[in-house]
């Protein structure tokens, strides 16, 4: 099957957009095990995301979920580093490193995070008997668990 690496990169899409995130990092991951030259990866990962990103940006905004005040420190520093890494040209087997490296970093909390981590009100209500009360996280007004104490 050649084109499997089109249903993965559809699924990254997908599942990281369904998040809030764009798939940069699972973007690479699949054309990397495509094979793909770090040519080419970069440039595509690049389209994607920015595509991903500005769809879950425009439903984030829609929404009324931007905060003006935090976006805009955000932006100023992003924006040179963006620059940056898109200046830098490494070597293919430096490249191919410091992927692994951030696919590892990136994937290493998450089984501690899973097992001690509280859930979000916003995203997990809880079952009868439950209250209303202010989540500290996101400061919403929600339905919290008796299970999940305050």
């Amino acid at each position: 099957m050649q084109g499997w690496w089109l249903l993965a990169l559809g699924a990254v899409a997908f599942l990281y957009g369904a998040v809030g995130h764009a798939g940069a990092s699972g973007y690479i991951a699949v054309l990397a095990l495509a094979g793909l030259p770090a040519e080419q990866i970069k440039p595509l990962a690049l389209i994607l995301n920015t595509v991903v990103a500005a769809q879950g940006r425009w439903q984030f905004v829609r929404a009324g979920h931007l905060r003006w005040r935090l976006f805009w420190p955000v932006l100023l520093a992003g924006l040179p580093m963006a620059f940056l890494g898109g200046w830098l040209d490494l070597p293919t087997l430096w490249f191919q490193r410091l992927v692994a490296l951030v696919l590892l970093a990136s994937a290493s909390p998450v089984p501690a995070a899973a097992c001690f981590s509280r859930p979000c009100c916003c995203v997990a209500a809880g079952p009868p008997p439950a209250r209303r009360q202010r989540c500290r996280r996101c400061s919403s007004s929600a339905t919290l668990s008796a299970a999940w104490p305050a």
